[in-house]
């Protein structure tokens, strides 16, 4: 009958969560999508890593670590406006990090080999 139902209205006390109990899942969530991102990263899947780094920003992942890796991914798709946003910021954040450093000379070859190409267009249609 309609007694088993009452039993799944939680009581108040039970509905509530502590601070710490939604810290700790909210740092669980966060950990799995830092690992999703590094995961995705590693499979050179740059969009998905993308998003995974994006919803562990929203949860409150490290935000350095967050912008390096996703500089990264812009890099690897060839959109070197977007990834010289994220690794000036991740820069700020660890400025002894020689990766992130590394990283923005790969931004700034990028930015030259997309002006060597713009030139040759140019020059073909108006050369």
């Amino acid at each position: 009958g309609m007694g088993g139902m009452m039993g799944m209205v939680p009581n108040k006390d039970q509905q509530a969560m502590s601070d710490e109990e939604k810290e700790e899942a909210l740092g669980l969530v966060r950990g799995m999508h830092m690992n999703k991102a590094l995961c995705y990263l590693k499979l050179e899947q740059w969009e998905k890593c993308i998003l995974a780094v994006n919803k562990a920003l929203d949860f409150g992942g490290d935000e350095g670590k967050c912008k390096y890796r996703r500089g990264m991914c812009h890099v690897k798709l060839g959109d070197s406006t977007a990834a010289r946003q994220d690794l000036e910021r991740a820069k700020e954040l660890n400025p002894a990090d020689a990766a992130i450093a590394k990283m923005l000379k790969e931004v700034d070859k990028l930015d030259k080999k997309q002006e060597g190409k713009a030139k040759a267009t140019f020059q073909k249609m108006f050369g």
